[in-house]
């Protein structure tokens, strides 16, 4: 079983992480924001719910990435049927482009109870085979371990809930900038040595973060 890696390591409750990234309909941009964040502000009063973060992706403003904390799988899981939240699904309808993927994954993640609110998120999915996954977990520990301790706020790697061999990673930083010297470092060059052989499929979206809820 593959075991999340974490920067910064933290004490804390944990969360369950929601990651997801969709193409907007043709629905015009103010209606599309108005239903939006009344659907967020809806999701808010979820008992299982902790926190939204969402942005646009930096060179395509039509493509959403959103995270979402919730507080464990269990309580999720127990909560998907209830009114309140085939309420907030239905409200989906319309907003999201039906010929475009929408890519959504669930992560259980150790330390704090929400992801820290940051101004860029990278967030990527790697197809690793089970048989891999140990090898590829401690070349990302010493491509963790080896940056400079400024080179991001925060950094995670964990297995799907959905598929075990898709491994989800979100990088947060301060800046565009950050993360590019990050993509263009000896680390990153020496870490894709070995894992890129690995890697059977991938998507990847850089976002500009802006906060919704509390």
């Amino acid at each position: 079983m593959f075991e999340p890696l974490v920067f910064p390591a933290a004490e804390g409750p944990g969360r369950f992480t929601e990651v997801a990234s969709f193409r907007k309909s043709d629905v015009p941009a103010e209606e599309f924001s108005t239903r939006v964040d009344s659907i967020l502000k809806d999701t808010a009063q979820f008992p299982i719910y902790r926190q939204i973060l969402k942005g646009t992706q930096k060179d395509d403003e039509n493509t959403i990435l959103m995270v979402f904390d919730w507080t464990s799988a269990e309580e999720k899981e127990a909560f998907k049927n209830d009114p309140a939240m085939d309420a907030v699904k239905a409200k989906w309808n319309g907003l999201m482009d039906t010929k475009s993927p929408l890519r959504m994954n669930h992560i259980t993640l150790p330390g704090p109870a929400v992801t820290p609110k940051v101004p860029y998120y990278e967030a990527a999915m790697l197809r690793i085979p089970l048989s891999g996954q140990d090898e590829f977990r401690a070349a990302m520990k010493i491509f963790v371990d080896t940056h400079e301790p400024d080179t991001w706020i925060f950094f995670c790697c964990a297995a799907s809930q959905e598929d075990p061999e898709e491994i989800i990673i979100l990088c947060g930083f301060d800046n565009e900038a950050r993360a590019e010297v990050a993509d263009k470092s000896a680390q990153h060059q020496e870490v894709k040595k070995t894992n890129d052989p690995m890697v059977q499929g991938w998507w990847k979206i850089c976002s500009y973060m802006e906060k919704f809820g509390q």
